[in-house]
């Protein structure tokens, strides 16, 4: 669980990132986290968290061996 944290504060910071230099508003922000919680509670959802997982597991993997 820790590592689809881990992604979704990546996600969270990029957004952020992409808030502050322009290339995305903040309505458009907030449409992506409404469709990521849609998603989320869908069927498809559990696919989604699964890749999520390996993804978060595999950037703790290389952040470890730094």
């Amino acid at each position: 669980m820790l590592s689809a944290v881990a992604v979704a504060v990546l996600l969270g910071l990029l957004i952020v990132f992409m808030i502050k230099s322009k290339i995305q508003r903040i309505p458009g922000a907030v449409v992506c986290v409404l469709f990521g919680l849609v998603i989320g509670v869908t069927p498809v959802g559990d696919p989604v968290q699964d890749a999520l997982h390996a993804s978060g597991a595999w950037l703790w993997e290389q952040v470890t061996q730094l």
